[in-house]
């Protein structure tokens, strides 16, 4: 299991450094993975186990929870394994989690070996988990627990809360509850009304540091006590029970943890595939796994896709793409305020998704593993004066189009605006002949229409990725807009924009 590459971060997958947050994704992404980024991958073989994964966590809830329980106990013992305190006290809290841990394991294995037509990965858990436990746990571990941690599960008749010092002589004792029931102190409310709670009025309550005569009870300087010759008992109890298993319970207790630190940040993410992959079958219009082609087809064809983050929010437009086989860069351009970015975004977004193992948030989809994937967006100036807009603007495409290797994906939102429109469509004519001879696929949104009249000339050059044109244009002559194949009126709806703003 630990050598399972399907559910261990990918190593350094290529992208640009704000991709997560262009593409608002980011915020969606981290309510199920801590570094969403290191789990992208261009490997079809880790991309198809996880879909499968995935699928059979989706249609079984009884081993979907046992993963989570499983997770759940691996946490506090990785964290009292970590701990350096060996006060005898905390011998029940780290049988505790030995116990716990053990438990959970064992409901995972039954429930993988109850399970019908899993992928090997669950099987590679079962044994990892088998072998574990005969490894690391020895066989008398249910008399351990039956002799030192079993109270700890037990609801006893009383339950008092202690605090000790350093050198484990109370410092304080307050009873919590009596038979479950909360204490309070008696008064002729509660007598007259019979409210569900126990009565103690002769119990002692201490509070380090209280003046009054219970509290010089634990002075050591004063004549002893009952209540400190309770204490001394305790000390005694705990010290002797806890002395022969002690250094017994550390060292088995560490040495779980160590095989299970890897293991647990895989479940983590496994976890995070199902949850994520339940939120967006309960709020998005569309969901499926896309089949996988190879990377040398660069395909990126979906229908019906939308932008998850945007979808739980707003009612939005489904839309189609289909980029490869000969039409691997798309020109989009249209109204203003039409979608334009927001189709870019999703198209990231359906890629992304895709390459961590998840299903996409489109009716279908057929989708190719790209190399990396870079954004580009018209960007501010800086404000500290050091560069303009555009020297901003061309040294971020400058980084990425250096980046860019065969088959990565580049998603560019009005990259060389900072300028003269003139300027602006000269420059990004030379980008865009860069883009084709790097044979990148992708998108480039833009107002200078003048560049989709370059495109016929442009993909008669014999190298390199071809262009396909797109618009923007009202659907159903209302504010919702659709993307269709075709060349963009040259209009952009500023005027209205003027006038409402």
């Amino acid at each position: 299991m630990r050598n399972n590459k399907a559910l261990q971060p990918s190593p350094g997958f290529p992208m640009s450094a704000n991709l997560l947050e262009d593409l608002e994704i980011a915020k969606f992404l981290q309510r199920y993975f801590d570094s969403p980024e290191k789990y992208i991958t261009c490997d079809p073989q880790i991309i198809e186990a996880r879909n499968n994964i995935c699928t059979s966590l989706l249609n079984n809830k009884d081993l979907t929870a046992a993963i989570e329980g499983l997770y759940e106990s691996s946490i506090p013992l990785t964290q009292t394994a970590s701990a350096n305190e060996n006060e005898p006290i905390l011998v029940i809290r780290r049988m505790l989690c030995i116990y716990k841990f053990y438990e959970a394991a064992m409901t995972l294995v039954k429930t993988i070996d109850a399970s019908e037509n899993l992928p090997d990965t669950f099987s590679e858990i079962s044994n990892f988990l088998v072998e574990l436990l005969e490894k690391k746990y020895p066989a008398e571990l249910d008399g351990l627990w039956e002799k030192y941690a079993n109270g700890a599960e037990i609801t006893g008749s009383m339950s008092y809360q202690i605090n000790f010092s350093k050198n484990l002589t109370i410092d304080s004792l307050a009873l919590t509850s009596v038979h479950s029931k909360k204490y309070v102190k008696s008064n002729i409310f509660n007598r007259t009304t019979g409210r569900d709670r126990m009565r103690a009025d002769s119990l002692l309550v201490l509070v380090p540091g209280h003046h009054s005569e219970m509290a010089q009870l634990i002075d050591p300087n004063k004549a002893t006590t009952q209540l400190q010759r309770f204490s001394i008992a305790i000390q005694q109890i705990l010290s002797g029970q806890t002395a022969s298993v002690m250094n017994q319970l550390i060292h088995m207790e560490r040495g779980i943890a160590n095989e299970i630190r890897e293991f647990s940040e895989e479940l983590r993410f496994t976890i995070g595939l199902v949850k994520c992959a339940q939120n967006m079958k309960l709020h998005l219009p569309h969901v499926s796994f896309a089949s996988i082609s190879s990377s040398e087809e660069g395909l990126l064809y979906a229908q019906k896709m939308v932008h998850p983050f945007l979808a739980e929010k707003v009612t939005v437009v489904p839309n189609n793409v289909s980029i490869g086989r000969g039409r691997e860069l798309i020109l989009l351009g249209g109204t203003n305020r039409g979608g334009k970015t927001t189709y870019l975004r999703t198209m990231g977004v359906v890629q992304l998704l895709f390459q961590i193992g998840l299903p996409v948030p489109a009716a279908k989809a057929e989708i190719s593993p790209a190399s990396g994937v870079f954004c580009v967006f018209s960007r501010g100036e800086d404000t500290e004066l050091y560069q303009g807009k555009l020297g901003i603007e061309l040294a971020e495409l400058r980084d990425v189009i250096s980046m860019m290797g065969h088959n990565s994906m580049f998603l560019g939102n009005e990259p060389i605006s900072g300028t003269s429109p003139l300027e602006s469509y000269l420059l990004s004519k030379e980008a865009l002949c860069i883009l084709k001879a790097k044979c990148g696929r992708g998108i480039w949104v833009t107002h200078l229409y003048e560049l989709f009249g370059d495109t016929t000339g442009l993909n008669e050059m014999d190298f390199g990725s071809r262009f396909n044109c797109m618009h923007v244009e009202s659907a159903n002559g209302g504010h919702n807009y659709v993307v269709l194949p075709g060349n963009p009126t040259n209009y952009s709806g500023a005027r209205e924009v003027y006038e409402k703003m």
